[in-house]
C-alpha cells in the first residue's frame, strides 16, 4: 500500500497480471515469484502532485525478518590491500617478523579479516580493526620470499575481498659463535684411575646454552684425542682411564653440526698430574740362565770306499816320460765343507796327506805324486765365514804325501765354508796298467 513520507512515497506491489513482484502478502504462485516483493518509490518536484506514472523500484526477498535485495543485482565497493613488515625486508633467516594488512575501501571502513600466506604456506590470520590486521613473531626460511595478505569480507555485499603482495629478502643469517668450556675431575690422584670430563658449550651472543643435536665433542689430551660424544641438553660427559703418570694438557673441541649455524670452539686447556701407582715390591732380581753349547768342528766330502773320488784314466805325456791324470777336487756338484760350530769364533786349520796308490800284485804309484792346487775358498752367502771380515787362507800341496800338509785356515773360524780344488797324479812309464786306490785322509783341528 502507497505511504506518504514527505515529498515522496513507497509501497509493495504486484501486478496480478503480469506476475511482477507487488502487494503483501505476497500469493503469486509461480515459484520464481516466492517471498519476493517490488518496493517502488514515487517522487514529486516542490509545489507538485505526485507523479505515479514515474518511479524507481527494487526487488527483495523476504525470509522472515532477514530482506535481501536481488534486483538490481547489489555490487559490493572495490578494496584495496596493502602488506607490509616489520621490521623491513632485508633480515636474517629467523628474525621475528609483524606483518600488516592496510584495508581501505572509498565506501567506507572495510570489516572482516586478513589471512596471511608465505608461498601457499599460511601464516595466520587476524580480524581488522579500523581497517587494519596483523599477526606477529613470524619466522621466514632462507631465501626471497612471496608473502602475500588476503581480505575477506564480513559484509560481501558491501565491500569487495581484495589482496596485498610483499616480496621480502630472508637471507642465510651468520654462523654464530660458541665457547666450550671444560671441567675435568679429578685433575690430580693415582694414573689410570677414571677421570670424567664434561664440556658445554654456549652461544657467545647470549651465553644461552646448546642442546641436543647441535653438534659433537672431542676431548685431547695434548694432541691426542681420548674421547668423544654428541650434545646433549646438559652438554657432553665421558669418563676416561688412560690418563698415564705426569702432567697433562686436556680440552675440548665442539664441533657443529651445522656449519652455517655455528662455529667450532676449543675450551681453555685444563691442566692436570697424576701419579704413578703405588709400588709395594719396586725391585725384584731375577736369575736367568742360558748355556752355551761347545759345539764342534767338521770337515766333509761325499766320498767313500763305496763310493770313491775317480782320477780317471792316466795319459802318457807327449814326451813319453810320465803318466799324468788331474781333476777338480770335489767333482761338480759335490762339496768339501768346513763347518765350525764351536762357542768362542776359535781359530782352525784343514790338512791333507794321503798313502801310496797300490794295484794288482805289488803294483804301487808313489804318493810323492799326488799334488793338491788351486786351493780357494768357496764362501756362502750370508755366512759368518767371507772375504771381507772373516776371511779362510788357502795355500796349494804340490806333493800330498806325508804332511800332514795345511791347505786351508781361518783365525776367527766361526761359521761354514767350501773349498775347491785339483788332485793331479804322475807316474812314471814304467807303471804297471791296472786300476790303483790310496786314501786321502783331510783333518781341520
Amino acid at each position: 500500500l502507497p505511504q506518504a513520507l514527505g515529498k515522496g512515497a513507497f509501497g509493495f506491489w504486484m501486478d496480478p497480471t503480469d506476475g511482477m513482484p507487488g502487494q503483501l502478502p505476497n500469493t503469486n504462485s509461480d515459484p520464481a515469484w516466492q517471498n519476493l516483493y517490488q518496493l517502488r518509490l514515487y517522487t514529486s518536484g516542490p509545489g507538485q502532485s505526485l507523479d505515479t506514472a514515474r518511479y524507481s523500484s527494487a526487488t527483495v526477498k523476504i525470509v522472515g525478518s532477514q530482506w535481501q535485495q536481488v534486483f538490481p543485482e547489489v555490487v559490493a565497493e572495490a578494496t584495496t590491500t596493502v602488506l607490509t613488515s616489520n621490521p623491513a625486508s632485508p633480515q636474517d633467516a629467523g628474525t621475528p617478523l609483524t606483518l600488516s594488512a592496510n584495508v581501505t575501501s572509498a565506501a567506507g571502513t572495510p570489516t572482516g579479516s586478513v589471512e596471511f600466506f608465505d608461498g601457499a604456506t599460511s601464516l595466520g590470520s587476524a580480524n581488522l580493526s579500523g581497517g587494519s590486521a596483523s599477526i606477529s613473531n613470524v619466522t621466514l626460511g632462507v631465501g626471497s620470499r612471496s608473502l602475500k595478505a588476503v581480505y575477506s569480507s564480513n559484509a560481501p555485499t558491501q565491500f569487495a575481498g581484495s589482496q596485498g603482495t610483499l616480496t621480502f629478502q630472508s637471507n642465510q643469517a651468520a654462523a654464530a659463535s660458541t665457547a666450550t668450556t671444560l671441567s675435568v675431575n679429578p685433575i690430580s690422584g693415582p694414573a689410570y684411575e677414571n677421570v670424567t670430563l664434561s664440556a658445554t658449550v654456549q652461544r657467545s651472543s647470549n651465553n644461552n646454552a646448546l642442546g641436543a643435536g647441535t653438534g659433537s665433542v672431542k676431548f685431547f689430551d695434548g694432541a691426542l684425542q681420548i674421547g668423544q660424544g654428541q650434545m646433549t641438553a646438559s652438554g657432553v660427559s665421558v669418563q676416561v682411564n688412560t690418563l698415564a703418570p705426569g702432567a697433562h694438557s686436556l680440552t675440548a673441541q665442539f664441533i657443529p653440526a651445522d656449519a652455517l649455524i655455528y662455529n667450532g670452539s676449543t675450551s681453555a686447556a685444563v691442566s692436570a698430574n697424576y701419579d704413578a701407582p703405588a709400588c709395594t715390591t719396586c725391585i725384584d732380581p731375577q736369575t736367568v740362565k742360558v748355556t752355551v753349547p761347545a759345539g764342534g768342528l767338521s770337515i766333509t766330502t761325499p766320498y767313500t770306499p763305496n763310493n770313491p773320488f775317480n782320477l780317471g784314466t792316466m795319459v802318457l805325456n807327449g814326451g813319453g816320460t810320465q803318466f799324468r791324470a788331474s781333476e777338480n777336487f770335489p767333482a761338480a756338484g759335490d762339496k768339501l765343507t768346513i763347518t765350525d760350530t764351536r762357542a768362542g769364533d776359535l781359530p782352525w786349520n784343514a790338512y791333507v796327506t794321503t798313502t801310496d796308490f797300490t794295484g794288482a800284485g805289488a803294483a804301487v804309484i808313489d804318493g810323492s805324486g799326488l799334488s793338491f792346487t788351486s786351493v780357494t775358498p768357496a764362501y756362502i752367502a750370508g755366512n759368518a765365514l767371507n772375504a771381507a771380515t772373516k776371511p779362510v787362507v788357502t795355500s796349494n800341496v804340490p806333493s800330498v804325501k806325508g804332511g800332514p800338509h795345511k791347505f786351508a785356515s781361518a783365525v776367527n773360524g766361526a761359521g761354514s765354508v767350501y773349498i775347491d780344488g785339483a788332485l793331479t797324479l804322475v807316474a812314471p812309464t814304467s807303471t804297471t796298467a791296472g786300476d790303483y786306490t790310496a786314501t786321502v785322509t783331510i783333518t781341520v783341528g
